[in-house]
């Protein structure tokens, strides 16, 4: 009985270091399949699934930002030259000497036994079909690279204009805002704002949950708790959201905030009125649509078959230039096998980093995502602004019909 119960202690160590490790912000995990993100946390305890993730809550809560949302371009000679991280060369570095070194001791061994001369010529042939496929190369590679980066700047725009249509909402909910004779809000429309406000911090957090690989455990049952003892969601929201799928919980706090709106509306806390109406019904709309966005951008990225050819088309040219290269240049092939694949081998790795602007498909080797972390912790600071700025309103700025009971 020691022993069985020794062993079951050691199979659940490993299975809470499986589950530990699987988990690190670190290493790529892939994502749940829907409704799979609660099963994935089984038989982890919420003070382990804190100890492990409780600083990503954190940082997902914060109203302000510790990092730009990509890193910060310089455009004097020095600093950029100065750059590693976020370069082609953070990538390319090892296969560019590695190249070096193949082209380095092919010359060495044929030199030794004196056999360069014969070595070259020889080479003529494979030096013209390398010739023929670095035009090919060139052309395609470049293509691919005008591609991807439309793909970034797809996503990257649609990024923005989630957070545009959430402000859009924050600011019309404190700009009608009902106020009393001084210009201060009323109650019910602070405490509709405030509301309002926590439901749109707390999208922002289960959409991008939802959206990269990275953060899908904000989705869980362990992370809606952890948002739970952060502010962000009462108990009785809590239930609600555990109760629907994993996938679904950001588009139940989409409809809360129709709901608020609406309450808002019609209950005097926001001064109701036909434009008023319709500018909020398009902003929820459009609020809607860059939601479904975002995922169809990352799904039709990049078919399978042309990313695969382009893969081939480069890693081929790059195997047959060390050999190709000793025909025309002899010793000097070993910087120019340097140069040649830190040129074409940056640009496939650059492709492939804006191909994946959130650093999902290979985390932790993009070069320079766009940070999620940034994009959120901007929303948790704009979420309050308006309705911080705007507690009171000037005489000037106010209206009869904005007023209390009128």
């Amino acid at each position: 009985q020691q022993q069985q119960q020794q062993q079951q202690q050691q199979q659940q160590q490993q299975q809470q270091q499986q589950q530990h490790s699987a988990l690190r912000p670190s290493s790529y995990v892939a994502p749940p399949a829907p409704g799979e993100a609660d099963a994935r946390l089984e038989g982890m305890s919420f003070e382990a699934f804190e100890a492990a993730h409780g600083k990503l809550l954190d940082r997902m809560t914060m109203p302000s930002t510790r990092r730009p949302v990509i890193m910060a371009y310089d455009g004097h000679r020095r600093q950029v030259y100065r750059n590693w991280r976020g370069t082609v060369l953070q990538n390319s570095a090892p296969f560019c000497v590695a190249g070096s070194l193949l082209s380095a001791g092919l010359c060495t061994v044929l030199s030794h036994y004196g056999v360069m001369e014969s070595w070259r010529s020889s080479m003529e042939l494979l030096d013209r079909l390398w010739h023929v496929q670095l035009t090919l190369t060139t052309f395609v590679l470049a293509f691919f690279l005008n591609q991807a980066r439309d793909h970034w700047r797809d996503c990257y725009t649609a990024a923005r204009c989630l957070q545009g249509r959430l402000n859009d909402i924050s600011m019309l909910v404190a700009a009608h805002a009902m106020r009393d004779a001084d210009g201060n809000m009323t109650p019910a429309a602070r405490e509709i704002s405030d509301t309002v406000a926590r439901y749109v911090r707390a999208f922002t957090i289960l959409y991008w949950g939802g959206v990269s690989s990275r953060y899908w455990v904000l989705q869980s049952a362990h992370g809606l708790r952890g948002l739970a003892n952060r502010g962000l969601l009462r108990e009785d929201e809590l239930q609600l959201l555990l109760a629907t799928p994993a996938s679904a919980r950001y588009n139940a706090i989409y409809t809360w905030i129709v709901a608020a709106w609406e309450r808002g509306a019609s209950s005097g806390g926001f001064y109701r009125e036909n434009n008023m109406q319709f500018l909020a019904g398009i902003s929820l709309k459009d609020l809607r649509a860059t939601c479904a966005g975002i995922p169809d951008l990352l799904d039709g990225r990049c078919p399978l078959g042309y990313a695969h050819f382009v893969h081939l088309l480069v890693d081929s040219f790059l195997v047959v230039t060390p050999f190709a290269a000793l025909a025309d240049m002899g010793w000097f092939s070993i910087a120019g096998t340097f140069l040649l694949t830190l040129f074409f081998g940056g640009l496939l790795d650059l492709s492939k980093m804006m191909l994946d602007p959130f650093d999902d498909s290979i985390h932790g080797a993009s070069m320079d995502p766009i940070q999620i972390e940034t994009l959120v912790q901007e929303q948790n600071g704009a979420s309050v602004r308006f309705t911080d700025t705007a507690r009171v309103l000037p005489a000037a700025a106010l209206g009869d019909k904005f007023m209390q009971g009128q």
